[in-house]
Formats: structure tokens, C-alpha cells, sequence
């Protein structure tokens, strides 16, 4: 049964939510790095039970953030989620290459989104997906790192955007 009571907010609609759930899988592994309030990714777990869900997230406070974020998470937190309370660069130091999919939606600089693509194309099992949140969001400034970083690493590393979901680009290798 899925419960909608969530606390928090998500920058996605429910619409947006749903689009992005049509390319998880129906069972595996799903990595989140970012998370914020873990609206969204509870909002998948309802959705996806046999999914196991793995957030990393050091919650440090950003803009558009708050302290309230860590208590949010728990209190979203559903049975199929686990939490990696850190940063992206920690987590890949002891992580294996188990993920059917991974959504990014943390650091947006440059530099934060790349470090995150190349981990997720280490972490991501053959076939997987990575799903980047803010692409093409270029009226943002201080979201353009995430599409110049898209832009720079599938040519580099031979990935495609195959679509874009609303502003989530899905990049799959190839």
C-alpha cells in the first residue's frame, strides 16, 4: 500500500516523480546521491518496494536547505532505504558496483557533478542507468555546472543522453 504522507519538500512534482519511476527498475538497487528532505526518493521506495534505495547525503547545509533536512529523511524514511550520511566521495571509497540506476541531484558546481558521474559510471552495473537532475537548467546560474558537466563527461566516457525527463537527464553508456 502507498502512503503519500511525506514530510518536507521535493523540487518535483508528482508528474516529474512518476516520469523518473518509469526508469527505475522494478527490483535491485538504486543509488540517490543528494537528497535534501528524501521527499522524492520515499516517494519512489512506496513505489518500488522490491527496490533497495541507498541515499548518500552528508546534509551540510546548502542553499535551499535547512537543518531540518536529516529529520525530514528519517521521518520520510521507508523499509526498502538506507542512508549513507557522508559525502559522495566517501561512500565510493567503500561502495561496489551493485546499482541498477543512480539518480545525482547533489553538488551542482562543475567539479561536484563530475566527481558524481564518473563514481555513478564506477557504481552503475552494465546495462544501468545514471540520471542527473537539473540538466539543461541554464537560466540557474548556479545550476549550469550540471549541464556543462553532462555536456563534457558522455563524450568523454562514451555515455548518451538518451532522454530528458522534465529537467532529469537519463544517460546510459554507449
Amino acid at each position: 500500500m502507498v502512503v503519500t504522507d511525506l514530510v518536507g519538500r521535493s523540487f518535483m512534482t508528482d508528474d516529474q516523480r512518476a516520469a523518473i519511476l518509469e526508469e527505475l527498475p522494478e527490483q535491485g538497487n538504486v543509488l540517490e546521491i543528494g537528497t535534501g528532505h528524501g521527499t522524492t526518493v520515499a516517494w519512489w521506495a512506496q513505489r518500488r518496494p522490491a527496490v533497495t534505495f541507498v541515499t548518500v547525503d552528508n546534509f551540510e547545509v546548502a542553499p535551499g536547505t535547512g537543518p531540518g533536512d536529516i529529520e525530514d529523511w528519517l521521518t520520510n524514511h521507508q523499509p526498502n532505504q538506507l542512508l549513507f550520511r557522508g559525502t559522495s566521495a566517501q561512500f565510493g571509497a567503500v561502495a561496489l558496483p551493485v546499482f541498477d540506476a543512480i539518480f545525482i541531484d547533489g553538488d551542482h558546481s562543475y567539479e561536484g557533478c563530475m566527481a558524481d558521474l564518473i563514481l555513478g559510471k564506477r557504481l552503475v552495473v552494465a546495462g544501468g542507468k545514471l540520471m542527473l537532475h537539473d540538466y539543461g537548467r541554464m537560466e540557474v546560474p548556479s545550476l549550469r555546472g550540471v549541464t556543462k558537466a553532462a555536456d563534457t563527461f558522455c563524450p568523454t566516457y562514451h555515455w548518451t543522453v538518451k532522454r530528458v525527463l522534465v529537467c532529469t537527464a537519463v544517460m546510459e553508456a554507449g
